[in-house]
């Protein structure tokens, strides 16, 4: 997981946080710390779900 330094203006690994294995991340748009919203491969949508952890499938609801 990425995180934004405001004090250098860059996103930075954040060791402390979970790992995303999806293969084909495009973009992530978190709103805060418990959920946002991802586009992964083939344009499918993930939701972000900061309480454990995971990105899941949301494309078809």
């Amino acid at each position: 997981i990425l995180k934004y330094n405001p004090d250098l203006f860059e996103f930075e690994l954040d060791p402390a946080s979970g790992v995303v294995t999806t293969e084909n991340l495009y973009s992530v748009s978190i709103a805060d710390m418990t959920n946002g919203v991802a586009v992964g491969d083939a344009c499918t949508i993930l939701a972000w779900d900061g309480t454990n952890w995971t990105l899941s499938d949301i494309t078809h609801l």
